[in-house]
Parts: C-alpha cells; sequence; structure tokens
C-alpha cells in the first residue's frame, strides 16, 4: 500500500504478475469503504489487508465498482463480494451481465493465456450472484455519505468502460481509458501516458472523445489502475 495524496482514496498494489502492475483503490466515507476495480481473486488478500490497515472490517464494504470487466478489473468480484456480505457490485449495464454469467470472457481470456498461466494470473472466477449486481447509467450520481459519485460511460477502450467521478475528492477513477501512466516509479521525469488499445473493441474516435470527457470534469487526480494516482491533470 502507497503514500497517496488523497487521505480517504488509498492506493491497493495488486501484485497482478508484478509489483506496481496493477491497482485497486480502497474509498473510505465515515466508517463506509468501496473499492474501484478488484482486480483478480489473487488480489483478495492485499485488499482485505488494506482494509484492516484502515481500520475497517470487511463488513463496512458497501460497493465493489468495476469500470470494465476485462480481468485485470474485475475478475475478483465475486471472490471479494464473498468476504464482503453487504457489498453490491457496480457496472456498466454490458459489464454487469458478464459478473453475472463470466463464462464468455473466461473462455476469452483462457484462449488467449492458456489453462496453466490462465490459472496463475487470475486463479477461480466465479459468477457474481444477479442480486447483488447494479447496472448504472451515464451520468447517473451515487451519493454517498458526504460524497457524490458520479458514473461516466467512457468507450474507447472497451463498450463497456465507465469512469468514476469522485466530485468531493476531485479525483476520477479512469479504468484503462485514460492510458497506462508510467509515473516516476516506472521511469524518471514527468508521467507520460501510453494508450491501451486491447481488441476487439478499442474504438480510436471515441478514446479521444472519452480523454476529453475525462479532462472536463475538472478532477485534480487521475486515480489510473495501471498506476497509481496522477496529479495536476491539464484543463
Amino acid at each position: 500500500m502507497s503514500v497517496d495524496p488523497i487521505p480517504n482514496i488509498i492506493t491497493v498494489d495488486c501484485h497482478y504478475a508484478a509489483p506496481q502492475r496493477a491497482a485497486a483503490y480502497l474509498l473510505l466515507e465515515e466508517g463506509r469503504a468501496a473499492f474501484v476495480d478488484n482486480n483478480t481473486a489473487r488480489a483478495l488478500p492485499h485488499l482485505l489487508d488494506a482494509l484492516a490497515k484502515a481500520g475497517q472490517g470487511p463488513e463496512a464494504v458497501e460497493y465493489a465498482i468495476i469500470t470494465h470487466v476485462h480481468l485485470d478489473h474485475a475478475g475478483g468480484t465475486a471472490a471479494l463480494l464473498a468476504a464482503c456480505p453487504n457489498a453490491t457490485a457496480l457496472a456498466h449495464p454490458k459489464a454487469a451481465r458478464h459478473l453475472i454469467d463470466p463464462a464468455r470472457i473466461i473462455a476469452g481470456a483462457m484462449a488467449v493465456y492458456g489453462a496453466a498461466a490462465f490459472a496463475e494470473l487470475y486463479g477461480e472466477i466465479k459468477p457474481v450472484p444477479a442480486e447483488r449486481v447494479r447496472a448504472v447509467v451515464d451520468n447517473e450520481a451515487l451519493q454517498w455519505g458526504t460524497r457524490e459519485l458520479r458514473f461516466l460511460h467512457t468507450l474507447g477502450h472497451a463498450t463497456h468502460h465507465m469512469c468514476i467521478l469522485d466530485a468531493r475528492e476531485q479525483a476520477i477513477f479512469t479504468g484503462d481509458s485514460f492510458g497506462l501512466g508510467l509515473n516516476e516509479s516506472v521511469r524518471p521525469g514527468p508521467p507520460f501516458y501510453v494508450a491501451t488499445s486491447a481488441p476487439p473493441d478499442f474504438d480510436l474516435d471515441e478514446a479521444r472523445k472519452t480523454i476529453h470527457r475525462i479532462l472536463a470534469t475538472g478532477a485534480q487526480y487521475a486515480c489510473l489502475p495501471h498506476f497509481g494516482i496522477h496529479t495536476n491533470l491539464p484543463q
């Protein structure tokens, strides 16, 4: 767990293949908790450890939010919800159905990685009970304690992608739509962003629109799963 610039948003290194390769985010709000991007089932100990270090138990987790259903972001959702009895998964409508029935996502990843590498990276991926999944529409706002979380459907990287704006903290959880953020932990100098163009959904025009939409929120912090919280965004 790294030192973060926002006290109520904690970066959790999920150790996906290597350290500082993929992060989940733990949000804290007056004794309540939520995760954004739940990584894989193998990340569950890291998520629960971050929660414990923040002085919270699994019962405090109310939401397990995914930006999109790619397995390094969503593969651990069922495991996280099994450990957190009060949590509901929030997702883009197109992503929600794959949480409930992950067979197609599993088959696609298995074809790419092979059975052995798939098992090492992702562990077991189980369906999420339908009653614990909630789809959110574009620009929907969720009042969570003293914070408003706003869900923005942001295409380009994938047709089922969304970003989450935390208005109070002036932070936006960008998923993969803002690219890979190569910060000083990876390379010296100012942050350098590399577009992620995973097939088959990538759409360059939509990706450009998404970048403009993210910047138009006025957020001061971009919380990237790959990797960390980036500051001083261009306005």
